[in-house]
């Protein structure tokens, strides 16, 4: 199954500027990189544009070094954003190139004490699949969390018009 992850873990780079993806002023998530090498590539199905906004933007192990809810949130979005309009530009190419989201699934676990704490830290863990599949409105379960974040209700605008596409969820679970 060959499979392009052009821009594995680059969801920090997303952040730099707002609603990059559109600006196309960074050539990692790019979507005239994305077509050409879409083009150059035509027996290539699956693509990871970009993922991982987690690791980025809340755990601050790669960048932008992010390690708090705002920079989280904010890179989430972008990061999916991205996926959608790089794959709607290599669909232009190749019709039938399939999304291969991969994700950090990693499950936080507690004791009894502290069980509140794991609940919430785990609630994140898949907000990425829901804005993908325009899940994610005023009725999601984790949309107060993320307007506690500052995520304004503008900023989701984008997620509530996108149409269905294929998509194939690849689960890192650590």
């Amino acid at each position: 199954m060959p499979r392009l992850d052009i821009s594995r873990d680059t969801s920090g780079v997303v952040l730099v500027v707002p609603y990059l993806p559109e600006g196309l002023s960074e050539e990692s998530v790019n979507p005239n990189l994305q077509i050409s090498i879409a083009q150059r590539y035509p027996w290539v199905t699956y693509y990871t544009p970009v993922n991982e906004a987690r690791f980025s933007a809340l755990y601050g192990h790669w960048y932008p070094h992010g390690q708090d809810q705002l920079t989280f949130g904010r890179a989430l979005l972008g990061e999916c954003r991205g996926v959608f309009l790089v794959m709607q530009a290599i669909r232009e190419v190749n019709p039938n190139a399939e999304l291969l989201q991969t994700e950090d699934l990693g499950k936080v676990y507690s004791r009894a004490k502290l069980a509140y704490q794991a609940q919430f830290d785990n609630e994140p863990r898949w907000l990425t699949f829901d804005l993908l599949c325009a899940r994610v409105s005023p009725n999601h379960h984790i949309w107060g969390y993320l307007r506690y974040c500052g995520i304004s209700e503008s900023e989701f605008e984008f997620f509530y018009n996108i149409p269905a596409h294929r998509t194939l969820l690849e689960l890192i679970t650590t």
